[in-house]
Order: structure tokens, then C-alpha cells, then sequence
């Protein structure tokens, strides 16, 4: 081989060299902002699929909620007692819905604490009344006004919702109405 062949080859293989070493720093470049992109379509991909998880989260708790049976406490049970000690005992008929299972439950807790509070309690179910969602209180003697406003204060106090007190013509005029509805 003659000098000039080296020479020339030397030359060559010396531009490959910085042929190749400006490719791989290109090469280089192009990896980190193709890399760094990608990295941030996943991160976004990821703070979507948690965000979604949160609300699946949250949406499968308001589900349960919907679905657990409401139960009164024993602190809700000891507010309503302490509420109820000094009003005089009268007869209440807590109601619900026959076919509702949930519902009779509830009104056979409130009715346990009533007759624990020394009212004269009965339960039973309904199927020919239309039923309002959540707690109702209905009464039509005048002298069972004050009774039932201070059962509705009593589940005021234990944080159930109960609107206000309202006259009834299904009840027998000598009992309170209360009206366990869905929830």
C-alpha cells in the first residue's frame, strides 16, 4: 500500500469518525427530547388515570353510602333521649314503607329509642301511602303539636334530617305520625 492510499484512508476514516461523532451527539439530542416527551405524555397519561381513579373512588363511596343501611348511633340515640326527656309522653306510630326493608329497619330503631324515651311507640309498615325520602312527622290533635315539634327538634339535635312538622289525616288524630320514608 502506498503512502498517498493511507494518507487518503486516514482522511476518510477521519471524517467518518466526526461524521459518526456529530450523529451520535445528534443521535444524543434527538433520544433526550424524544425521551423527555414521552415522559410527560405519561406523566399527563398518569394524572388522568389517577384523577379518574379519585372519582371512581369517590363515586364508589357515594354507591356504598347509598346502599348501607342508615343506623342511628349511640351518640344520635343519647341526643334524642336527652332531647325527649322532659316532653310528655304521648303515642307515636313510626311508619314505613312495606316493602322497604331499609326503611322498616330504620323506624324499628327509632321506634326502640322513642319507647326508651318513654313514649308509648308502635311500628308498622304502609303500602298505600306515597312515602317522602327521609324522616316526616305528622300530627292533627292540637295537644300533640308540642309533642311532635319536640321530636323534630330531638332528631335536629342528633343531625337527622326532618322537616317540619305538618298536619295528617292518615293518622287516627291520637297519635303522632312518624314517617320513615326512602332514603
Amino acid at each position: 500500500m502506498s503512502d498517498s492510499f493511507l494518507t487518503a484512508s486516514s482522511n476518510w476514516l477521519q471524517w467518518v469518525a466526526i461524521v459518526g461523532t456529530g450523529l451520535g451527539l445528534i443521535s444524543s439530542i434527538g433520544l433526550f427530547f424524544v425521551r423527555t416527551e414521552l415522559s410527560d405524555r405519561q406523566a399527563k397519561r398518569l394524572a388522568a388515570a389517577q384523577q379518574e381513579a379519585t372519582q371512581a373512588r369517590g363515586l364508589a363511596a357515594t354507591v356504598e353510602g347509598k346502599q348501607r343501611w342508615r343506623k342511628i348511633s349511640d351518640e344520635q340515640r343519647a341526643k334524642i333521649l336527652r332531647a325527649l326527656i322532659d316532653v310528655p309522653k304521648r303515642k307515636v306510630w313510626v311508619t314505613a314503607p312495606g316493602g322497604d326493608e331499609e326503611s322498616k329497619a330504620y323506624a324499628a330503631q327509632i321506634n326502640e329509642v322513642f319507647l326508651a324515651a318513654g313514649l308509648e311507640s308502635d311500628t308498622g309498615g304502609m303500602l298505600a301511602v306515597t312515602f317522602t325520602s327521609g324522616l316526616s312527622i305528622f300530627s292533627d290533635q292540637p295537644g300533640n303539636a308540642d309533642v311532635a315539634a319536640a321530636i323534630r327538634e330531638a332528631f335536629k339535635a342528633a343531625d337527622l334530617i326532618c322537616p317540619d312538622t305538618d298536619h295528617n289525616v292518615l293518622n287516627d288524630h291520637a297519635a303522632i305520625s312518624v314517617m320513615v320514608g326512602p332514603r
